[in-house]
């Protein structure tokens, strides 16, 4: 059971979505099997998932102790538990996304006729629209779905339809011609070359996005600038204009929206230095800085470990030791408990190789544990480094053997699953 759906589902959830789940489970409302009840409690009891305590036969004994293992059986509970568990994800999400509620919200009350009810929460939109408020993309498409609402509902008392009309269509232009950016913006950094042709889309894009008073949407400007940026790699002012009003709308639109913006100009980054452009390198450094200090990179309460390893290894070219000290010891306060050790002796390792106290690093090394197959190799690749660095030809040479058994070890491994 430890590569299906249902497990893969619930070790993604944090400490507060199994709260949630827990209530889900025992709500008649999401669930009436007390199997379902039973399996959950067992499941979520686990400090960790592993091939023993989550195999078919231990998981059915534990739900059904006086009977034979029938596997339909089992199957038919764990499917149970994972309509639970998507429902209480699309809760979640439901809960995190106010605007789609309130579209919701008003849309019910259009269909029931409950026209005073549509009208007190209309009127409380239009008035939260009028205040400065965290924005990103969809905010505009479900501002264009609840004008549509609006336009339909009967209610004219302050607006006419056509007015209605005009504003659903004013959001719902933005909302289309922002995603265009973005989608200029990715189709440019995956290309080989900036050589083809832009499609159509884009020319409608820009042109709307040049003839629009960029003042007073920020975020279509930054877009804007971002596609510009893309366009022209080798004209450093629109990138620079782009990274500066990243930094200025941090705090004034949605987490993911920010994600979205820092992740298209890491893409530009990267692309840079790999063409040989050195100096972004330094910028790259300083975008993940902005999305350190506004938790951009946070997934479920935790920061991965691929991302750890970019931006470590970025800090120490750029010789940022001692901000790299600090940020060692920053990810190793929110790492998974069982890896926590590891992650923090290989990446103290690497400081120690940096500042070419090679005894240190090698001695960190050495007390890296077998658990995570992807460490050990990056470990072992360190180790490598180290004797090449210390000269010691037959060290170096039994190093990359282990380093070539290791990396076997895993292709079989990537083979079986």
């Amino acid at each position: 059971m430890l590569q299906s759906k249902l497990l893969i589902l619930l070790k993604a959830l944090n400490r507060k979505e199994k709260a949630l789940l827990n209530r889900f489970v025992n709500s008649p409302v999401y669930n009436q099997h007390k199997e379902v009840i039973a399996l959950s409690n067992y499941l979520l009891s686990l400090q960790d998932f592993t091939e023993r305590n989550t195999s078919k036969q231990r998981v059915y004994a534990h739900l059904f102790p006086k009977s034979k293992y029938d596997d339909l059986r089992l199957r038919h509970v764990c499917s149970y538990l994972l309509q639970v568990c998507e429902s209480c994800l699309g809760f979640i999400e439901y809960q995190n996304n106010a605007e789609q509620h309130q579209l919701n919200l008003l849309s019910a009350y259009r269909k029931h006729a409950l026209q005073k009810h549509f009208v007190n929460d209309f009127l409380l939109v239009e008035k939260s629209t009028l205040v400065e408020s965290k924005k990103n993309t969809n905010y505009f498409l479900y501002h264009s779905k609840i004008f549509h609402e609006a336009q339909f509902s009967g209610y004219y008392e302050r607006l006419n339809s056509l007015d209605y009309l005009k504003k659903s269509d004013e959001n719902l232009t933005l909302f289309i011609v922002l995603n265009k950016l973005k989608n200029g913006c990715y189709l440019l950094s995956s290309a080989t070359a900036n050589t083809t042709p832009k499609p159509v889309f884009i020319e409608e894009a820009l042109s709307f996005a040049e003839q629009y008073d960029l003042n007073k949407l920020p975020i279509l400007d930054c877009y804007y600038c971002a596609y510009r940026a893309f366009e022209y790699p080798d004209q450093r002012p629109f990138f620079t204009l782009f990274k500066d009003k990243i930094a200025s709308l941090a705090v004034t639109i949605e987490h993911e929206e920010l994600k979205e913006m820092l992740g298209l100009a890491v893409r530009f980054c990267e692309r840079r230095i790999e063409e040989g452009a050195s100096v972004f390198e330094r910028d790259l450094f300083e975008i993940y800085l902005l999305g350190l200090a506004n938790e951009a990179f946070i997934e479920n309460e935790k920061l991965g470990y691929s991302f750890q390893k970019k931006i470590i290894d970025l800090g120490l070219r750029l010789s940022e030791y001692e901000w790299v000290l600090a940020f060692i010891n920053e990810c190793n306060a929110i790492n998974e408990k069982a890896l926590k050790e590891d992650i923090f002796l290989l990446h103290t390792a690497k400081l120690h190789f940096a500042q070419s106290t090679i005894s240190d690093c090698l001695q960190k090394l050495c007390r890296l544990s077998n658990q995570s197959l992807e460490l050990q190799i990056e470990a072992q690749k360190l180790v490598v480094k180290s004797y090449e660095n210390l000269k010691d030809s037959k060290q170096e040479k039994l190093a990359n053997q282990q380093l070539k058994q290791l990396i076997k070890k895993a292709a079989v491994n990537y083979e079986d699953t």
